[in-house]
């Protein structure tokens, strides 16, 4: 007997095989799998992003010492006309003291900020990069490095003595259009010989999608 719908009878695994479809970001429709041990399988949602060409990446680096200016930004807006909101995906920062033999001896560290809405005045203009190197995307934000804070308020803060930093959002950090946003390094604890100057390399993650309606 065929049955017409699934109300007239209950569906059992032993005998019946369905396939449950959801549609991915780019409007298609595809079937939901799991593994072999029936546990959904996914993929992180910058992974699925960087698919269609929406995850990208800036770096910028430098030195900052007790002699110069003791912190550094790059700085995200996010224009008015935009068409996209930003989701902050990770930050990375390494960092290297010199001189190169200089003991660390827990006084000298280097902080990472998050500063909302800050005044993008463009000290060096950067260029974001398209993380699927096969598509054409290019990002809707402007990104540019400054040596100081200008308006803002910071909303996240971490310390650590100068070693590598990652730090995952996954997307939890939104900029919608007609905000900003800066990621900022610091440093602590710096004169001669204790250590004298920190070297620093910061790359930053994101992911773009359309503003709902437009």
């Amino acid at each position: 007997m065929t049955f017409a719908f699934c109300s007239q009878r209950p569906l059992s695994c032993e005998t019946d095989s369905i396939l449950t479809c959801g549609q991915g970001i780019d409007g298609i429709t595809r079937t939901v799998r799991t593994d072999q041990h029936n546990v959904l399988a996914s993929l992180p949602s910058s992974s699925t992003h960087s698919q269609i060409g929406r995850l990208f990446s800036v770096r910028d680096g430098g030195s900052l010492g007790p002699a110069d200016i003791f912190s550094h930004l790059i700085i995200f807006s996010n224009p008015p006309d935009s068409g996209r909101i930003m989701y902050l995906n990770s930050v990375i920062c390494g960092t290297n003291i010199l001189p190169p033999d200089t003991p660390v001896n827990y006084v000298s560290s280097v902080g990472v900020d998050l500063i909302a809405n800050p005044l993008f005045i463009i000290f060096e203009e950067l260029t974001p990069h398209n993380l699927n190197l096969g598509s054409s995307v290019t990002s809707a934000m402007l990104v540019g490095a400054h040596p100081q804070q200008n308006g803002g308020s910071s909303f996240f803060s971490t310390i650590q003595v100068s070693n590598t930093l990652e730090l995952r959002f996954n997307g939890e950090i939104i900029i919608p259009p007609d905000r900003n946003i800066a990621v900022r390094i610091r440093t602590f604890g710096l004169s001669p010989a204790s250590p004298e100057v920190v070297q620093f390399e910061m790359t930053v993650t994101w992911y773009e999608l359309d503003v709902p309606g437009v």
